[in-house]
C-alpha cells in the first residue's frame, strides 16, 4: 500500500493550501512564477510548514498601463503578460468606505496621515527598482504579487520619491486605498473620499455634477492639481 502524502502549497494558484494528491498540487503550481510547495508524510507537518514565513522572496509581477507602450519590461515578461497572484486577485470580505464619515467629501484636505520614516535606507530588488523608475518617468504602472514580495515597501519608496521631488501629499500627490484600514497603513485616505464620490452609489452623471459644483478646495480642485495618484488594494474596489 503506497504511503499517504500531503502536499503543502505556500505560493500557488489557490493560495496557501494542502492537497492530498500530487496531481492537485501540480495543477495549482505549474506555470505560477515563484510557486513554493513541499510534500509531507503527515498533515500536521504540512500545516506547520505552511505557518512558517516565506524565506525566499518570489518575483513581483507588474506591467505598464496602455500609455506606457514601448517601454521595456523585465526579462521574462512581455507586454501581453497576464498578471495573476491568488493572494492579490481574491476579493477579501472587507468593508467599503466607513459610513461614519459625516463630513463633506471635500473636507479631507488634511486627512493624509504621516507614516514613520524607515530608520535605514531601503535596498530595493531589481524588479522594484524597475517599477520605481517607471513611476519617476511619469508612467502609469500597475504592480501586484504574492504576500511577502515587498509591495508595501515599494509603495512607500514610491511615495518618498514623489515627496523628494517636491510633490505635496494632498496636493500634487494623492495617496489613497480602497478601504479605510488600507489607507491608514500607507498614511493616506480612501479613494472614494479623495475623489469626492462618497459611497460611489449614485449615477455617474450625478457624481460628476457633485464634483464640478464642489467648493474651491474640494474634489474638483484635487482632480486638477494631482500629478501622481496612488491607489493601494485596488482589487477591493
Amino acid at each position: 500500500m503506497p504511503k499517504v502524502k500531503y502536499y503543502a502549497v505556500k505560493i500557488g494558484r489557490e493560495g496557501p493550501k494542502i492537497y492530498s494528491s500530487w496531481d492537485e498540487c501540480k495543477d495549482n503550481t505549474q506555470r505560477i512564477p515563484g510557486a513554493v510547495h513541499k510534500s509531507f508524510t503527515t498533515r500536521s507537518q504540512a500545516e506547520a510548514w505552511l505557518n512558517e514565513p516565506v524565506k525566499n522572496v518570489v518575483p513581483m509581477y507588474w506591467r505598464t498601463m496602455p500609455d506606457s507602450d514601448g517601454w521595456p519590461l523585465p526579462t521574462g515578461l512581455s507586454a501581453t503578460s497576464v498578471i495573476q497572484s491568488p493572494d492579490d486577485l481574491k476579493r477579501p470580505d472587507t468593508p467599503g468606505p466607513s459610513i461614519l464619515e459625516k463630513r463633506p467629501d471635500w473636507d479631507h484636505e488634511a486627512d493624509f496621515l504621516p507614516f514613520e520614516e524607515a530608520p535605514n535606507k531601503i535596498v530595493l530588488s531589481d524588479e522594484q527598482e524597475a517599477i520605481l523608475n517607471l513611476v519617476q518617468q511619469g508612467k502609469n504602472v500597475f504592480f501586484t504579487g504574492s504576500a511577502g514580495t515587498g509591495k508595501s515597501v515599494l509603495l512607500r519608496e514610491i511615495i518618498r520619491s514623489c515627496e523628494s521631488r517636491g510633490m505635496r501629499k494632498g496636493k500634487e500627490l494623492a495617496v489613497t486605498a480602497s478601504t479605510g484600514i488600507a489607507s491608514v497603513n500607507i498614511g493616506g485616505m480612501t479613494i472614494h473620499s479623495w475623489a469626492g464620490i462618497g459611497q460611489g452609489e449614485d449615477k455617474a452623471t450625478d457624481l460628476a455634477k457633485r464634483i464640478i459644483h464642489s467648493p474651491r478646495h474640494g474634489p474638483r480642485n484635487r482632480w486638477r492639481t494631482v500629478q501622481t495618484l496612488v491607489v493601494d488594494e485596488s482589487q477591493s474596489i
